[in-house]
């Protein structure tokens, strides 16, 4: 979502009361991801907005609902409503949190097993396949099991790359202590 021009000094306000929590900026403008006392929200604030445009510009895309669903609740929260993020496209389904949970499990075990390299097979045996057997060293190289994990670790650091384990933070700032 992006602030209209007439729009973007109440959108300052607004971003002025948060926090933080990740930013980029491109060609297209200042991404950001902020943190109220209620919602996140991920906003763009546009290099050029689109001339004649006073307020938000969202693109029509596959992902229309989850943006006017966002909108709705940075509009709320900018008006200071004292309302929760209700509307289910903006909560992920317990299969997305559970991808979610592994991706981050993976790349802890990554970070945590520096210096010493964890292998494929280790970090398939302890998060995704707990009854893995360890059989052949040919079975497990040939093994679906072993590409699905090569592709979750990718997707993992892909993940990180973009910056949402920021994103998935607890919004208090703390981190549970292993």
């Amino acid at each position: 979502m992006a602030g209209g021009a007439r729009d973007l000094a109440g959108i300052r306000g607004t971003l002025a009361e948060c926090k933080v929590i990740a930013q980029h900026e491109n060609d297209a403008g200042q991404h950001m991801v902020i943190s109220d006392t209620r919602n996140r929200h991920r906003v763009l604030l546009a290099r050029e907005p689109s001339p004649g445009i006073d307020g938000y510009v969202v693109p029509d895309d596959a992902d229309l609902g989850v943006r006017v669903a966002a909108l709705s609740e940075f509009h709320r929260s900018k008006e200071g409503a004292a309302t929760k993020a209700h509307h289910r496209l903006l909560k992920p389904s317990a299969y997305k949190r559970y991808r979610l949970s592994i991706l981050l499990a993976i790349l802890d075990m990554l970070e945590d097993a520096s210096p010493k390299q964890v292998t494929l097979r280790e970090l398939a045996k302890a998060l995704i396949y707990p009854g893995l057997k360890a059989g052949r060293a040919i079975d497990w190289k040939t093994s679906s099991q072993r590409r699905q994990t090569q592709r979750l670790v990718a997707e993992a650091h892909r993940m990180a790359a973009e910056g949402y384990r920021e994103l998935l933070t607890p919004s208090r700032g703390k981190r549970r202590a292993n």
